[in-house]
C-alpha cells in the first residue's frame, strides 16, 4: 500500500495533461500513485508517460461503453449514438478508485493543476488529525501554471476566486464575517439536530459551508481539491453515479458529507481549475450542448436526497439549493422559452419536487421567494411567469440608474438594434479602442482618399489622439 493515490481520468487534451502532471511532480512527495484513467482517449501518450516516469504513473484503460458526448446537439437518437464519444467522468473516477492501492485518494482533473506543497499540506493534516477528509481552496483561471504563478507574482495578490452563490462581497473584511455567520448557523443546527450530530459538528460546519452552502448551485459541488480517507469511502461504499455526465459529484458529495466525522480546512492547499474556450476542440463541460441538463439536475437533487433523512442538515441545504434553482434559474428559462416541454412537463417536474419540500423552510423564505414557490405549488404557471417578469424588471431598472455603462448597452439593445442600418455610416475600431493603427487605419484612410465625402466615420478611440479627415470620435467605455 501507498499512502496517496492521485487519480486522474484523461479523454483528450494532451497539452493540458503535462501541465498536470507537472504540477504532480512539483509537489515533493513520496509513496505515491498517479492513476491514470484513459477514457476512450485516441491520443498517444506513450512519450508523455516515459517523460513523467517519477509520477509512478498506472494508466487503466475504462473498457465501459461511450455514454455522453460534448457536441451532443441533435434529437435524434440514432445521431446521439454516433456522437457518443466516452463513458464520463464518473465512471472513470470509480475505475480509478478500483484500481487505487493509496491510504488516500484525491482526483485531479487532467486539465487543472495544484500549486506547489498542496498534496504535502493536505497528507499532514490528514495524518495529524486522522481525518475522513482534508480539503483546501479551489482557484480558477485562464491561464497555465506558469503563467497563473506570474500573475500573482506580479500583483502581490494571490487573484483566487473562488466558486460561491451570488451575492458574495468583495471587502475581505465582509466576507469572513459572513463566513463565520453562516458556519454558526450550520453549527446551530446540527445542535438542534440531537446529540450524534452535535457531537461532530465542530469539523463538519466548516465542511459544509465550504463544501456544500458556499458551492453556487449543485453543479459546483465538487470533488477537486478534497483528500479522502480510501477507507471511508469503501466503509460507506460511496461512489460515483455514472447515469451522471454535469452532476456525479453532487451525489458522492452529499453521501461524504452525511458521513464524515472528521473533516480539515487547509487554506494554503491550493486546487486550480483551468478554465478554456474552445467548445470545438477542446470544451469544457460546462459548454456541452445537450437537451437533457434539467432532467439531469433534477434526478441529482432527487438522488441525493434519497441519501438523507428530513431532518437531515444536508437536506436543508439541499432543499434551499432547489428553491434556488427554480426561482432563479428555472422561471427565468421557463419566461424565455417557447419549447413546450418547458411549460408542461418541466413546470410539473418542478412542482412535484417542490411538494416534497419541508413547509417550514417555504415559511421562512423571504417576499420574492416565497410568492415564487407558492405560485409554483398551485400550479400557476401565468403567475410564475408574472413574477419573474416583474422581479427582472425592478432589477434591470436598479442597474440602469446606477450603472452609466449598464444604461448605455440597454439603450443599445432595446432601441439602437431595432433601428434601420445606416448604410454610409461606417464604424472604425483597433484593439478595442487603444490606438489608431492597424487595418481599420488603412482602411479607413484608403477610402478617405478615394471615396471621399461618400461616408461618414466614426472612431472608437479612448485616449486624445489624432486622427485625419475628421471622424467623429467615440469612446469605448
Amino acid at each position: 500500500m501507498v499512502k496517496l493515490s492521485i487519480i486522474v481520468p484523461f479523454h483528450k487534451g494532451i497539452h493540458f495533461l503535462e501541465d498536470c502532471f507537472e504540477s504532480i511532480r512539483d509537489q515533493g512527495i513520496v509513496d505515491y500513485e498517479t492513476i491514470l484513467v484513459l477514457d476512450h482517449c485516441e491520443e498517444d501518450l506513450t512519450q508523455l508517460i516515459k517523460d513523467y516516469a517519477d509520477l509512478n504513473i498506472t494508466t487503466v484503460d475504462l473498457m465501459k461503453p461511450k455514454r455522453f458526448s460534448y457536441s451532443y446537439i441533435s434529437q435524434n437518437k440514432e445521431d446521439y449514438k454516433q456522437s457518443k464519444s466516452y463513458s464520463g467522468v464518473a465512471g472513470a473516477r470509480n475505475a480509478g478508485l478500483d484500481s487505487a492501492q493509496g491510504e488516500y485518494v484525491y482526483f485531479l482533473d487532467s486539465d487543472d493543476y495544484i500549486l506547489n506543497g498542496t498534496l504535502v499540506m493536505l497528507l499532514k493534516e490528514a495524518e495529524e488529525q486522522k481525518a475522513d477528509i482534508v480539503y483546501g481552496r479551489r482557484a480558477s483561471t485562464w491561464f497555465r501554471k506558469m503563467v497563473f504563478l506570474n500573475e500573482i507574482e506580479e500583483h502581490k495578490q494571490d487573484g483566487f476566486k473562488e466558486e460561491q452563490d451570488p451575492g458574495g462581497d468583495t471587502d475581505i473584511d465582509v466576507k469572513i464575517m459572513k463566513e463565520q455567520v453562516e458556519i454558526q448557523r450550520i453549527e446551530k443546527k446540527f445542535e438542534e439536530n440531537g446529540k450524534e450530530e452535535q457531537n461532530a459538528a465542530a469539523g463538519k460546519s466548516e465542511a459544509y459551508y465550504h463544501l456544500f452552502v458556499s458551492r453556487k448551485g449543485l453543479a459546483n459541488v465538487s470533488v477537486l481539491g478534497i483528500m479522502f480517507r480510501y477507507s471511508f469511502l469503501k466503509e460507506y461504499n460511496i461512489r460515483f453515479d455514472e447515469d451522471f455526465c454535469f452532476y456525479s459529484d453532487t451525489t458522492f458529495m452529499v453521501q461524504a458529507l452525511k458521513q464524515v466525522q472528521s473533516a480539515f480546512y487547509v487554506e494554503e492547499a491550493v486546487y486550480v481549475k483551468r478554465r478554456h474556450n474552445d467548445p470545438i476542440h477542446f470544451p469544457a463541460l460546462s459548454q456541452s450542448k445537450t437537451e437533457n441538463r434539467f432532467d439531469e439536475h433534477i434526478l441529482a437533487y432527487q438522488e441525493a436526497v434519497k441519501y438523507t433523512s428530513s431532518k437531515d442538515v444536508i437536506r436543508q441545504y439541499l432543499e434551499m439549493k432547489l428553491i434556488i434553482y427554480f426561482v432563479y434559474t428555472y422561471a427565468p428559462g421557463l419566461r424565455r422559452s417557447e419549447k413546450e416541454i418547458w411549460h408542461t412537463k418541466y413546470f410539473q417536474i418542478m412542482r412535484e419536487c417542490m411538494q416534497e419540500v419541508d413547509p417550514e423552510r417555504i415559511r421562512s423564505l423571504r417576499k420574492y421567494k416565497k410568492a415564487m414557490v407558492r405560485a409554483l405549488l398551485k400550479g400557476n404557471e401565468k403567475r410564475v411567469t408574472l413574477l419573474t417578469t416583474l422581479h427582472l424588471a425592478v432589477k434591470k431598472a436598479k442597474k440602469v440608474r446606477k450603472n452609466k455603462r449598464v444604461f448605455a448597452y440597454h439603450l443599445y439593445h432595446k432601441f439602437f438594434t431595432k433601428l434601420p442600418i445606416k448604410e454610409n455610416y461606417v464604424l472604425c475600431e483597433s484593439f478595442f479602442g487603444k490606438s489608431y493603427s492597424d487595418s481599420p487605419k488603412y482602411i479607413y484612410e484608403y477610402l478617405c482618399k478615394n471615396a471621399p465625402g461618400k461616408y461618414k466615420f466614426i472612431w472608437v478611440i479612448n485616449k486624445k489622439t489624432y486622427i485625419p479627415y475628421h471622424p467623429i470620435k467615440v469612446k469605448r467605455f
